[in-house]
């Protein structure tokens, strides 16, 4: 099966409709993935923000940007902004 590449920022990448033929291939129950961001935290770190991106085929799956605040020693769900819906 060959690989169809390309680059991120001068990084070697994959591209996602083959992750879905390598996923269904090495791990055929595979029914979704699921990617998140590093986390960035305000200078306080009481808030943070990533990015959340579920894919559960070609043209399944969603993005959301997550702004999380602490509470105590809890993080709560401030706010979800949907970036992409396929």
């Amino acid at each position: 099966h060959a690989r169809a590449r390309t680059e991120i920022n001068g990084e070697p990448a994959i591209i996602l409709d083959d992750v879905w033929a390598l996923l269904r291939r090495d791990h055929p129950r595979t029914a979704m993935f699921v990617a998140f961001t590093n986390v960035a935290f305000n200078a306080s770190r009481t808030e943070a923000l990533l990015y959340v991106t579920i894919h559960c085929g070609p043209l399944c799956g969603g993005g959301n940007y997550v702004h999380l605040e602490r509470v105590g020693t809890r993080w709560l769900v401030k706010r979800i902004v949907v970036s992409w819906v396929s």
